[in-house]
């Protein structure tokens, strides 16, 4: 017996997801089963985060090559453009519309791998450039040695971020491999201290206000290093990032597509870069494969928002199919069709009362 064609055909209730990876950053993508969700695409994250255990934001299935109607029903309304060679896709992020623009082959039917995807950001800017912020002593790491602060840049690029040199944290030998072992252990540690300290001022929550609450955040503390890993051809610059994000700062392996937009719109304030110039973005992981994996970032246009340039931002990476999965409850498994997580467990008050 196929267990696997088995599971997919016999449950009334079951989660199909396409799996994918961006320089190793797993991807999964929802395309049917969910559960409904209501409301803003910012409203339906929050429901998704107190309902289920993981949140999983639903994409159509555009970027594969999936002709089902049922999977992807706005696949007819997909033009494809014969002289470039693409597909462009309006996808709904909890940032706002962004723009993707998808490289295909069969006249459209199907993505061509050889080249990357594209996607133009929402408008991006930043908020703080080089902002001195003081570390307390109960918050000071063994790295940062003598200096009592360290200079930040704070910018929006779908999300807040706050950039940090390598060198700032006290770790001279930043990004690069070339001296020996990244202590990514006590990078974690120096900026989790440093977004503890920036979430407890007042002052500096105000640098990460928005207009939708549900984005008044502060979302990762991203080390960057200027000059390391190879450029890609055709652009001017190269720069390496480590991006710690979440609650419970994890690290992305990829370059970070909202992060590249966020660090253009500084480097644009900054007078570092002209629009219309390329910029070569890594990971740790990309320059650990010979760059395979960098993002190209550029300026494909500035805006005027409320008196203040933005800029919205090209850029370009490349994703990677890994498999597909699909996930089911069985008849009698109270547990399975619950969900948990180990913090609910261990938070519970009495036994079972997370299971409904």
């Amino acid at each position: 017996m196929d267990i696997s064609a088995h599971l997919s055909q016999s449950h009334p209730r079951r989660i199909s997801c396409v799996e994918m990876h961006t320089t190793g950053e797993p991807v999964r993508i929802v395309y049917a089963g969910f559960p409904e969700t209501h409301g803003t695409l910012l409203e339906q994250r929050t429901e998704a985060s107190t309902t289920t255990c993981r949140v999983s934001i639903r994409t159509s299935d555009t970027l594969s090559h999936r002709l089902s109607v049922q999977t992807f029903p706005n696949r007819a309304a997909l033009r494809f453009d014969p002289e470039t060679r693409t597909v462009k896709v309006l996808l709904h992020a909890p940032c706002g519309l962004v723009e993707v623009t998808v490289p295909a082959a069969e006249g459209g039917r199907k993505v061509d791998p050889s080249r990357a995807v594209s996607f133009d950001s929402v408008p991006s800017y930043a908020t703080a450039l080089d902002l001195a912020i003081r570390v307390p002593a109960s918050h000071r790491w063994p790295e940062l040695g003598e200096p009592r602060s360290v200079a930040v840049d704070v910018a929006y690029g779908g999300t807040y971020y706050a950039l940090v040199a390598a060198s700032e944290l006290g770790f001279p030998n930043g990004l690069s491999t070339r001296s020996g072992r990244i202590d990514i252990d006590a990078m974690s540690h120096a900026t989790a201290l440093l977004k503890e300290t920036m979430n407890a001022d007042a002052e500096l929550q105000a640098r990460v206000a928005h207009p939708e609450a549900g984005l008044s955040f502060l979302y990762s503390i991203t080390v960057v290093d200027d000059g390391v890993g190879l450029p890609s051809p055709g652009t001017q610059g190269v720069e390496t990032g480590l991006c710690f994000f979440g609650d419970h700062h994890q690290v992305d392996r990829s370059p970070t597509g909202s992060c590249v937009s966020a660090r253009m719109a500084v480097a644009l304030d900054k007078g570092k870069i002209k629009a219309e110039e390329a910029w070569t973005y890594h990971s740790v992981v990309s320059n650990a494969f010979g760059g395979q994996g960098e993002f190209v970032g550029r300026i494909a246009k500035t805006l005027d928002m409320d008196g203040k340039k933005v800029a919205v931002v090209r850029t370009a990476g490349t994703g990677w199919y890994t498999g597909s999965s699909t996930f089911v409850a069985e008849e009698g498994d109270e547990l399975g069709k619950a969900g948990f997580s180990i913090n609910h467990v261990l938070e519970a008050k009495g036994e079972h009362n997370f299971v409904k």
